[in-house]
């Protein structure tokens, strides 16, 4: 198996959009140093915007010197894989096609299409790469809604499988202004939460409330 994601076009990409972003916001990082330097980890950011993937490669190519890998629709544009999208079939939106036959269809294509995907995100584990997932699913403004947990299961699953050290990172963002140029923006990682944390989602989502500025 190869790595999906082509280091060159991610730099040069992410190097652009870090102009755009500078000089569109004011942008503030927090918590560097809670981004392991090397190795794998699983970063669960805030989703407010489409913003969001731009800030947080920005974040990790700037502050840590690492790339990211996002878990991501796969509806987006093909060149998104060369970025470091790892696509996947959303049950959700399968749902949305009103032919069953077709509906049904689609559900058999997509189960082995997530089957290929699962299998680069563990083998991209065991390579050391950093997995980023937006746990709310989708962008929502001014609250922290409920967290999805199958991806973090299965880090776990992996974590055991292979006895590797896959820390789990919350990640805050806050926006001062979407929509106003010099806006402040605060990207806040952060610290390290082992996965086997009892309750973690409950305390990823606080901590991810938290360093958002947000209430649950």
């Amino acid at each position: 198996m190869n790595l999906r994601r082509n280091n060159i076009i991610h730099s040069f990409c992410e190097y652009i959009t870090r102009l755009a972003l500078y000089s569109y916001h004011k942008i503030e990082y927090e918590g560097s140093e809670n981004i392991p330097s090397h190795g794998p980890a699983l970063l669960l950011p805030k989703h407010t915007s489409l913003k969001d993937i731009m800030l947080e490669g920005a974040f990790l190519k700037g502050q840590c010197n690492r790339y990211g890998n996002w878990v991501m629709k796969s509806g987006l544009p093909g060149m998104y894989s060369l970025l470091g999208g790892i696509k996947i079939k959303r049950p959700k939106d399968i749902k949305k096609i009103k032919d069953k036959k077709k509906r049904r269809a689609i559900l058999e294509q997509a189960k082995e299409f997530n089957k290929q995907t699962i299998q680069y995100i563990e083998w991209i584990y065991r390579n050391g790469e950093i997995v980023i997932v937006h746990p709310e699913g989708t962008r929502t403004v001014g609250k922290v809604n409920t967290l999805k947990k199958e991806l973090v299961d299965f880090t776990l699953e992996i974590s055991e499988k292979y006895s590797l050290n896959i820390p789990v990172i919350p990640i805050g963002i806050e926006y001062e202004s979407l929509g106003s140029p010099r806006s402040k923006v605060y990207l806040r990682a952060g610290k390290q939460l082992d996965i086997k944390t009892p309750n973690l989602m409950d305390i990823v989502r606080s901590e991810i409330s938290r360093l958002s500025n947000m209430n649950l």
